[in-house]
């Protein structure tokens, strides 16, 4: 895991790069893309999410683990939520 500030860091030197560019040729349109693709990968990393596979949760991550301290929707007792808010 990067900190915030190595990841601003690099968000500049990224921005800095992409502003000095001149696209001449393909090579240079796909650099161009690959520091859009980084770009967008660290500040997805700044906002807190995970960046990972297209589809699914990241590996090692959590995301598709149920909790088990709460239960499953459709299975709490609605009748005693709707006498409670009213």
């Amino acid at each position: 895991m990067m900190s915030r500030r190595s990841i601003d860091v690099m968000l500049d030197l990224i921005e800095n790069r992409v502003a000095c560019m001149q696209v001449i040729d393909r090579e240079d349109h796909r650099q161009l893309a690959i520091m859009t693709q980084a770009r967008r990968e660290l500040l997805a990393l700044r906002a807190g999410a995970t960046v990972g596979p297209k589809f699914g949760p990241a590996p090692g991550s959590s995301a598709g683990a149920r909790r088990m301290d709460r239960p499953t929707r459709g299975t709490e007792d609605m009748g005693s939520a709707r006498g409670a808010a009213a």
